[in-house]
């Protein structure tokens, strides 16, 4: 509960009481520990404002065929918190979708933690076995976290600028290297031209 945690943190934030005959000097924070207090305080607190602003329902209610979830108008944190709660629900509760994820890199990093990401990875590992499938789409394709990428069976690879990024890309294609893309077939794609590489097959493709 998030009042219950800002509760606690500005708590521990008070100025401890005066020492008396009976106690002891009280401890004061460490300035290191005050100051990540602090901010994680103002996270907190401006998340909370989003949650009661929005007003967010307690179920999920998907419709047959394309479901659309706009999440531009919050926060990072609180996008974070909603990517979570969608797949945890798809997890325990649907069975036959296809979960499309733009931006994974936000949601899945590859260095750094997130809300969403453990629940991400556990549906990605195990949502198979429940018929539920995550497209992950990304221009940063070697941000998103190893755990992920080694369970995509499937890759469509667009056009990249960057040699360094190219060929980091192509060594996580799982493909026999002598039919992986040469550096050169991505960075000459054309407009609406993709490679597509599942299991042993590298195929071109118009879209």
């Amino acid at each position: 509960d998030i009042h219950e945690v800002l509760w606690k943190i500005r708590r521990r934030l008070e100025p401890p009481p005066p020492p008396t005959e009976d106690q002891p000097k009280p401890k004061r924070l460490h300035p290191v520990e005050r100051q990540s207090l602090l901010i994680v305080e103002s996270l907190l607190s401006g998340l909370l404002v989003e949650v009661i602003k929005s007003n967010p329902g307690t179920t999920l209610d998907l419709k047959k065929g394309l479901n659309v979830m706009d999440v531009r108008g919050f926060s990072e944190e609180y996008q974070q918190l909603i990517i979570r709660s969608v797949a945890d629900h798809l997890y325990a509760h649907e069975s036959n979708v296809v979960l499309a994820l733009d931006e994974a890199h936000k949601w899945l990093p590859e260095h750094s933690p997130s809300a969403a990401k453990h629940s991400l990875i556990r549906l990605v590992k195990e949502g198979g076995s429940r018929k539920i499938w995550v497209w992950l789409s990304t221009q940063a394709l070697t941000s998103i976290d190893k755990q992920a990428l080694k369970q995509v069976g499937t890759w469509i690879l667009g056009r990249q600028m960057e040699l360094l990024e190219v060929e980091r890309t192509i060594a996580q294609v799982p493909v026999s290297k002598h039919l992986r893309p040469r550096p050169e077939a991505i960075m000459s794609l054309g407009v609406g031209y993709f490679i597509v590489a599942s299991g042993e097959s590298v195929i071109h493709a118009y879209a």
